[in-house]
């Protein structure tokens, strides 16, 4: 018997059963003419099916022994679906054997009202004394993989799929209906960065740089060398034009390199203090003499060593900056923040300090478009039911599930954790990251990061 399929020709007296309904066409059906109200701050529910004309508060319908938690549809149920949808009952006959399709429709509609009562609780205010924490354990049982509820339902309810996504992504808490990715730092998301190879035109933060920028244990990363090619023009320039910095440079020659021999118009002789000081009263005179005499070779390579530190550190930040802002403009800003995790192997509870964003959106848009597309793809154009031997009581739904096969665990089978699966979908959609770093820092803006380097220096 075809699942999504259902005709009766018994209930031919229901003029409107003569069009062909599907399992969850009843479902919604039921749904519909479930009633929702409010009385006294609380959420009430009158469940078609049943005959308390009162209704019942919603947060006991939920409790672990109410009807909806159970996993067999109640004899109140089966008796709505014979007189209402003529589904004859079969539960008394030698056995509790139960119609097919009338439990997959009461799986249907504890699936559907569990969202119906959750959307009606977001949209009503609801009385804080009825003690609201119970809205989080509203999950209906089910053995289903997300895969398998997009196939049989064409959506991923959160309170289903929330504590399954949970337990089969690693860097993923499921918390309150929302999804949380956590990582110890940025340098997870290193895989997000394209490998193109930068070129004369500029540039841009691939795999490898952002790895060099944000991974590396030492923290340290210079990505040029051999900047300087004219002293005065680059280094000496940053020099005179702070005054600060400048007379910090000439009490340093005057306390550390007074007495010193040099070689001065071909004749060895000691640097005085009058030398520094008639040299000092020009900056051009002085930054030519550092340039050029022996006596400043050590001050002369520690000022360029600064001018490359100041050059580099300009670039890691703006490498640092453009790495974040493209992560983060995927995943949101996020918060740093000791959480308590489960570990699923230990069965048990620890702390850890990560970086914690919230992805509720994408996680779940991202997964439900991963599941339609494999399924879509790699099964339902090579799905031939006519050409099958149904196993006895096996239903089409079941049939294509396990013709489906590699599809159902999808992405799970595939990856471990949520920042491998996305990168996989970044590099699908070809948007693998790869910012643009500006590289070519003006005086101005090295000039705080040169200062700053060389008063550590001397």
């Amino acid at each position: 018997m075809d699942i999504v399929k259902l005709i009766r020709e018994e209930i031919g007296d229901f003029d409107w059963a003569k069009d062909v309904l599907t399992n969850e066409d009843i479902a919604q059906d039921i749904v519909n003419k479930t009633r929702f109200w409010m009385e006294g701050g609380n959420l009430r529910v009158d469940l078609p099916f049943m005959s308390y004309y009162e209704g019942y508060s919603a947060k006991q319908l939920f409790k672990s022994s109410s009807l909806l938690k159970s996993e067999s549809p109640t004899i109140m149920f089966l008796e709505y679906m014979k007189n209402g949808y003529g589904f004859e009952r079969s539960d008394y006959l030698g056995g509790y054997n139960i119609d097919l399709n009338v439990s997959d429709i009461w799986f249907r509609y504890k699936n559907l009202i569990t969202k119906k009562v959750l959307d009606n609780l977001k949209d009503n205010k609801i009385n804080e004394s009825d003690g609201f924490d119970w809205v989080r354990d509203v999950e209906v049982d089910a053995d289903l993989t997300p895969a398998q509820l997009v196939h049989r339902f064409e959506t991923l309810p959160d309170s289903i799929v929330g504590p399954y996504v949970d337990k089969n992504f690693g860097d993923i808490k499921y918390e309150n209906g929302r999804y949380y990715l956590m990582v110890d730092d940025f340098c997870d998301f290193s895989s997000w960065f394209s490998d193109r190879e930068n070129s004369s035109q500029g540039f841009y933060i691939n795999e490898w740089a952002f790895t060099q920028a944000f991974c590396r244990e030492d923290n340290f990363f210079e990505p040029y060398s051999d900047l300087v090619y004219n002293w005065i023009d680059q280094v000496w320039e940053l020099v005179e034009g702070n005054k600060e910095l400048y007379n910090y440079v000439v009490d340093y020659i005057t306390e550390d390199l007074v007495g010193e021999e040099m070689r001065l118009d071909g004749e060895e002789k000691m640097l005085s203090l009058e030398d520094v000081l008639t040299w000092s009263a020009d900056s051009d005179v002085l930054g030519s003499v550092i340039n050029e005499l022996d006596v400043f070779e050590n001050l002369k390579w520690e000022l360029e060593g600064s001018y490359e530190n100041a050059y580099n550190t300009f670039v890691v930040d703006n490498m640092y900056k453009a790495g974040r802002d493209a992560i983060t403009d995927v995943v949101g800003n996020g918060e740093r923040k000791d959480v308590e995790l489960y570990n699923y192997y230990s069965e048990s509870n620890y702390n850890a300090n990560k970086l914690v964003f919230d992805v509720t959106s994408m996680l779940s848009d991202y997964l439900y478009e991963a599941i339609e597309y494999c399924i879509d793809n790699r099964c339902k154009p090579y799905w031939k039911p006519e050409d099958l031997e149904f196993e006895e009581g096996e239903t089409e739904e079941e049939a294509f599930e396990d013709f489906c096969d590699e599809c159902m665990n999808h992405p799970f089978d595939d990856y471990g954790d949520f920042v491998s699966f996305m990168k996989d979908i970044l590099k699908d959609n070809s948007d693998l990251l790869n910012p643009y770093v500006d590289e070519h820092p003006s005086n101005d803006e090295m000039e705080d990061y040169f200062v700053d380097n060389v008063y550590s220096r001397f």
